[in-house]
């Protein structure tokens, strides 16, 4: 039994006027603790809709989503313990890459040696200590920014973080790992720990 389960998953988009259109169908899945899972397919596959439905932006027309045995389905967003990095990077222009990662950190009213210890080791993750000190505006698109978001990402703790890898995000994987042309992304966790995959 998968950290994070998909059972029988359909989503299918109405529109007035016009036919249904199916975007996923009967969609199976697990994902096992620390585990890194890439949906690769065309433009309309119903990636990114696997994920929101995942985040709770989209709701399941069929089918369950248990996240650690629990039924998460009909849960709003907030209740999900599910991270979730949109395709824009959302990024706070006033501060630092290092207070653009802690950002969220410091809102869960985490101790400072902890934000920074996590904050550390995310960078370290996704090599990006060399511009911790760095604002948004000074480091190029692509693969720095990209990077960061990961980072924003990756240091909350959260059952799943799900995000999207299209274009210059396929750069923001660790050295090693897959770099999908397109696709979406899930990895699952118990605790929020850093770890290489």
């Amino acid at each position: 039994m998968g950290v994070l389960e998909i059972r029988k998953v359909d989503k299918v988009y109405q529109s007035r006027g016009k036919p249904p259109v199916h975007a996923v169908r009967a969609l199976d899945m697990e994902v096992d603790k620390g585990e890194i899972v890439a949906l690769l397919g065309s433009s309309g596959c119903g990636k990114t809709s696997t994920l929101r439905m995942i985040a709770g932006f989209e709701s399941v027309t069929s089918g369950t989503i248990t996240l650690g045995q629990r039924r998460i389905d009909e849960l709003p967003p907030a209740r999900r313990k599910v991270a979730m990095a949109f395709e824009g990077y959302s990024l706070y222009p006033p501060l630092t890459v290092r207070e653009n990662i802690a950002f969220a950190l410091k809102a869960q009213q985490l101790s400072h040696g902890e934000v920074s210890r996590r904050v550390e080791a995310i960078a370290r993750l996704v090599e990006i200590e060399d511009i911790l000190d760095s604002y948004p505006r000074s480091i190029s698109g692509g693969q720095p920014a990209t990077r960061l978001a990961g980072a924003r990402l990756g240091a909350r703790r959260r059952s799943v973080s799900v995000g999207r890898a299209d274009g210059p995000a396929r750069a923001a994987a660790p050295r090693g790992a897959a770099r999908p042309d397109q696709g979406a992304a899930c990895r699952a966790g118990d605790d929020g720990d850093i770890r290489h995959p």
